[in-house]
C-alpha cells in the first residue's frame, strides 16, 4: 500500500465546516454589535435633540394663555418630531387668614400643570418621551 502526502476528502470537509462555523459565528457577533452600537448612536442623538426642545417647549407653554391642549411637528437634524401638551392639573396659591376682619382669602386659579409628550421618529427608530411643566399666569 502506498501512502499519499495530503489530506483525504473527510479531513478536508470537516476543516472547512469547522471554517465556516467560526467565520460564521464572528460574522454574527459583528453584525450585533454595529447593530447595537447603531441603535445607541440613535438614542443618545434623540436624547440630545430632547435637551434642546424641553426649554422651548416651557417657554411656550409659559407665554401661552389659553389653556387648550397644545400641539407641533418639524423637524430638527434630520429628525421629525411632534410633541403634544394638555393640563393635566390646575392649582391656586392656599388661601390664608385676612388679619383684618378674619376671613378666609381664597386666590384664583393661577398654576397649570402640563403633562408633555414628545415623539421622535429618524430613519425605522422611534422614541416617546413624557414629562410635566409647571406654569403660571401673571397676576
Amino acid at each position: 500500500m502506498k501512502h499519499s502526502k495530503g489530506f483525504t476528502l473527510i479531513e478536508v470537509l470537516i476543516a472547512f465546516v469547522i471554517l465556516l462555523t467560526v467565520v460564521g459565528s464572528i460574522s454574527f457577533a459583528y453584525r450585533s454589535a454595529v447593530l447595537s452600537n447603531t441603535k445607541a448612536a440613535s438614542a443618545v442623538e434623540m436624547e440630545s435633540l430632547l435637551s434642546l426642545l424641553m426649554p422651548t417647549i416651557r417657554a411656550r407653554l409659559l407665554m401661552e394663555k389659553d389653556l387648550a391642549p397644545q400641539t407641533q411637528e418639524g423637524i430638527l437634524n434630520d429628525t421629525v418630531f411632534s410633541w403634544q401638551a394638555k393640563v393635566v392639573e390646575k392649582g391656586s396659591a392656599p388661601r390664608q387668614l385676612s388679619p383684618e376682619d378674619g376671613d378666609w382669602i381664597e386666590f384664583p386659579e393661577r398654576y397649570y400643570l402640563w403633562n408633555v409628550t414628545i415623539t421622535f421618529k429618524r430613519d425605522f427608530a422611534e422614541r416617546e418621551y413624557s414629562f410635566k411643566v409647571l406654569t403660571w399666569s401673571k397676576l
